[in-house]
């Protein structure tokens, strides 16, 4: 494989993507998504590139789709430039929005690329053979029972920003796959038939919000679920899992053993694995967002960051390969928590990057200390957590993974 440096992003964009006018109404780019086959689209003000959006957000917004416009559901990604290198791609795409990057020449979009444009370039990486799903997975990951409610389901999905999870039997064997995106729009939206003209055939209009998604709901996760469920070992090699996804199009990967799903392998794991072999380094801290911050937040930001990362290289770990923090701000509609009309909402993650293995802690706040303090002290509860796990497999090496360990919804 060539130097990934050398790699550029006129050489692996894709110039085939859906483009639509941010005055739209969402439904309308809902069915173009369902025709086309698509997961995102870039969204233009006229003849401008105005920002990008995904199925996953539309569905998320909670909006009418048949009167929202597709500007309520836009957010904007960092842009590159044709001769943006692999690596700065591959590093803007581990930030916690973009799922995709368009590549822009005076304001006019050439082209976008995914997180599986870059993976498939970085698979020709021959070392990738001997990373192992096990060293970069989601070990013990929340499992829904085939009897839990959807809309149970579906409230810590939005919660944790996860786009599909295992779906378990009574023996805790795996039954299927609940895909919140998928789910919704193969049995929340219904197509709306369109007379044409004299003729008496209907053409399938674009399609909106069905009354029976209040069902939804209430039924069973199990009814709802993928089934079979496109799984891999722990023991594949990550460039067998960036395989398997581009096959069959998914972002995440169930890993089994004995048919009990033992983790979660995403696109973004791969990436940052990739990134480490390839010894990228950005800054130790680095922080995403931080522009757009008013001067006294950014210098509050850094220093809570700054001290928190001393305190975990004198505590826990002192092989840090960074730490990536995200700050988004966004305006929610009024309710009884907010101040005032407008008040801006905090929405933090941070990626902790250690040799073998990635933390990641999520928080939304109405201030940005609060949300920033308690981000962090997610984090320290995730990294305590992992040590003391580690510690109690180091004394009881034998019977640690006996009997796999999972997360049951149902009487928990």
């Amino acid at each position: 494989m060539a130097n990934p440096k050398d790699i550029k992003a006129k050489d692996i964009m894709n110039k085939d993507f859906l483009k639509i006018d941010k005055e739209e109404v969402i439904s309308k780019l809902i069915g173009k998504l369902i025709r086309y086959k698509k997961d995102e689209a870039v969204i233009f003000d006229k003849d401008r590139f105005f920002g990008i959006t995904r199925k996953y957000y539309l569905i998320k917004s909670k909006l009418d789709p048949t009167k929202a416009k597709i500007s309520t559901v836009t957010f904007k990604p960092p842009v590159v430039e044709e001769d943006t290198d692999l690596m700065t791609i591959a590093e803007l795409l581990l930030g916690s929005d973009p799922t995709a990057l368009p590549v822009i020449k005076k304001d006019k979009v050439l082209g976008l690329i995914t997180k599986t444009d870059v993976l498939l370039t970085f698979k020709k990486i021959k070392e990738l053979s001997n990373i192992k799903i096990n060293d970069i997975m989601t070990k013990k990951p929340i499992c829904f029972h085939k009897d839990d409610r959807v809309g149970d389901a579906f409230s810590i999905m939005r919660e944790q920003a996860i786009g599909r999870l295992p779906v378990v039997d009574n023996s805790g064997k795996l039954y299927g796959v609940l895909c919140f995106a998928d789910t919704l729009f193969k049995n929340a939206l219904k197509p709306k038939k369109k007379q044409q003209g004299s003729n008496s055939h209907t053409k399938l209009h674009f399609p909106e919000f069905s009354p029976k998604s209040i069902f939804l709901l209430d039924t069973n996760v199990g009814d709802l679920s993928t089934k079979p469920v496109i799984t891999i070992s722990k023991r594949s090699s990550i460039k067998k899992a960036i395989k398997i996804m581009d096959e069959y199009n998914i972002s995440s990967l169930i890993v089994t053993e004995q048919d009990f799903p033992v983790g979660i392998v995403t696109k973004k794991d791969i990436l940052e694995s990739i990134l480490r072999l390839q010894e990228f380094k950005p800054e130790v801290i680095h922080i995403v967002g931080i522009q757009n911050l008013k001067p006294m937040q950014a210098t509050i930001v850094k220093e809570i960051a700054s001290s928190m990362y001393y305190k975990i290289h004198n505590n826990f770990h002192k092989d840090i390969i960074h730490m990536i923090i995200h700050i988004k701000q966004y305006h929610d509609k009024a309710s009884k928590h907010q101040k005032k009309v407008g008040e801006s909402k905090y929405s933090i993650i941070i990626r902790l990057a250690v040799p073998s293995h990635t933390y990641v802690a999520r928080s939304v706040k109405w201030t940005l200390p609060d949300a920033v303090g308690d981000a962090f002290d997610t984090l320290e509860k995730e990294i305590r957590n992992a040590l003391e796990h580690k510690e109690d497999l180091r004394r009881f090496p034998k019977t640690a993974f006996r009997i796999p360990r999972i997360r049951l919804l149902k009487g928990k």
